[in-house]
């Protein structure tokens, strides 16, 4: 009796236990034969400043204006991925020195929660699937069960694209800087739509959304690596129109100047000009991209 069950526990347990198996060993080998033969897991030699964040980061700071440094933004990068290409770009590349790192209002929302493991999680985890461990990729597929067959289907374009040096947004390991925005200015109403978004719940602007403990601890984490590694960390805030300022809840404003202690450069209210701005107000144009820039030369 006892036999029968053994055998039969392992009849179901053993394709399991092979599948996972097969999993792991295809996860490690893509993973190590796309940084290995891909330029976007590559940076020049030469680079000592990198630039990490997310759209913020992304629109204000031209890397190109700015000897030895490259930009590694990407919309929608929470720290948790921030993190792990911090390690990635710099662990192999000591010539590195210096970080600038994006530091928003919104940096601590719980808003960011659904990049990393909510409903736009299956979009946005696959582009930086490739520079995780496996643990965190494990982690990551787990996440985002629920719309596994999307993540995998996006993962897919990911692994084409960045194989074959494809550069598309949508796919982009960091899109650099990418403003689009060549002659814009503010709207009042895309302006309440990205405060909604960014501070409130989803169909109920009266009630404010929590801070992001995701956020916050891997916000700790990049500091830490930082500190251990000796590399020149910089907080680096981008303008915010006074529109979209106002507008933004006490609690994460009281976030933000928490942060004050550590090395921050300030350009929330450097620029007051509503046509240097996205409509948003959230973020500069290209105009205003060219003010910060120059600033930081």
């Amino acid at each position: 009796m006892i036999k029968k069950f053994i055998l039969t526990s392992l009849r179901f347990i053993f394709p399991i236990i092979s599948f996972l198996c097969l999993l792991l060993i295809v996860i490690s080998i893509t993973t190590i034969y796309i940084r290995n033969n891909s330029k976007f897991y590559k940076i020049d030699k030469n680079i000592e400043t990198l630039f990490l964040g997310d759209s913020h980061i992304s629109h204000a700071i031209n890397d190109d204006l700015i000897r030895g440094a490259k930009n590694l933004a990407k919309p929608a990068e929470a720290y948790y991925f921030t993190y792990h290409k911090l390690i990635f770009f710099t662990k192999e590349n000591k010539n590195v020195k210096n970080i600038y790192l994006g530091y928003s209002y919104n940096s601590f929302s719980q808003s960011y929660d659904q990049f990393i493991n909510g409903w736009f999680a299956s979009n946005i985890g696959p582009s930086f699937f490739f520079i995780l461990p496996l643990k965190e990729q494990l982690r990551t597929l787990y996440w985002n069960r629920r719309t596994i067959k999307l993540f995998c289907r996006n993962l897919l374009s990911v692994f084409y694209d960045h194989l074959n040096e494809n550069y598309k947004r949508k796919t982009s390991l960091y899109n650099g800087f990418d403003n689009y925005y060549n002659e814009s200015c503010i709207n009042q109403d895309t302006i309440r739509e990205r405060i909604n978004f960014q501070y409130f719940k989803k169909n109920n602007t009266l009630k404010t959304l929590d801070s992001s403990r995701f956020n916050s601890f891997y916000f700790k984490k990049i500091i830490k690596y930082c500190y251990v590694n000796n590399l020149n960390l910089k907080l680096i805030a981008t303008p915010i129109h006074i529109e979209n300022y106002k507008r933004i809840p006490l609690l994460f404003k009281n976030l933000f100047m928490k942060k004050k202690e550590l090395k921050l450069i300030d350009f929330t209210s450097y620029i007051n000009d509503d046509c240097n701005f996205s409509p948003d107000g959230d973020h500069v144009n290209k105009i205003g991209s060219f003010k910060v820039t120059s600033a930081l030369k």
